[in-house]
């Protein structure tokens, strides 16, 4: 499994206990980053969808460029989630390894 900087092998192991070994959650809970965590939290209330947009797909896109380029005989999905008005939390960003692909 492939996992973003700072994945320990304990958290890893915590997520396939909990998930029955299924390798896709495992990665795609772990290697999901809300996109307002990338801003200080006083002032998520300043974020504007279309800022939360912007660096979703953006992220989106360099991630996916980053994995072909450190992986290139691995196929990923990378996924940009979209939120609301009423929740901005919502808004992130994952991966996953795409097996038998």
């Amino acid at each position: 499994m492939v996992f973003r900087e700072g994945v320990t092998e304990s958290d890893v192991e915590g997520w396939l206990a909990h998930t029955a070994h299924e390798t896709k959650a495992v990665e795609a809970m772990i290697n999901h980053l809300h996109i307002l965590d990338i801003q200080h939290p006083g002032i998520w209330s300043e974020a504007t969808e279309s800022q939360l947009k912007f660096l979703g797909k953006t992220l989106q896109a360099s991630w996916a460029t980053k994995l072909k380029i450190d992986f290139p005989g691995r196929h990923f999905s990378v996924e940009f989630i979209e939120g609301s008005t009423e929740d901005p939390r919502e808004y992130q960003v994952l991966f996953y390894e795409r097996r038998g692909d």
